[in-house]
C-alpha cells in the first residue's frame, strides 16, 4: 500500500513539473514573440499605389448609365 501512495505521489510531482516546464516554455516563447514584434519595422498601412495604364473609376454606377465598354 505504501508503495502504491509512493508511486501516486511521485506521479503527481512529475504532473507538476511537467505542467511548470510547459508554462515556463509558453512564458519563453511569448517573450520571444513580443521581441521580434518590438524590433520588426512596420510597414505603412496604405501602400503607394502602382500605376497600371488604365483610368480610374470615378463614382457610382447609376441606374440609367450606360454599361461601360
Amino acid at each position: 500500500m505504501a508503495e502504491l501512495l509512493g508511486a501516486i505521489i511521485s506521479l503527481a510531482a512529475l504532473t507538476v513539473l511537467v505542467v511548470l516546464a510547459l508554462l515556463a516554455i509558453s512564458a519563453v516563447v511569448l517573450v520571444a514573440l513580443g521581441a521580434m514584434a518590438a524590433t520588426t519595422r512596420r510597414e505603412p498601412y496604405m501602400p503607394t499605389p502602382i500605376p497600371s495604364g488604365r483610368q480610374q473609376v470615378g463614382g457610382a454606377v447609376r441606374p440609367g448609365d450606360p454599361p461601360s465598354r
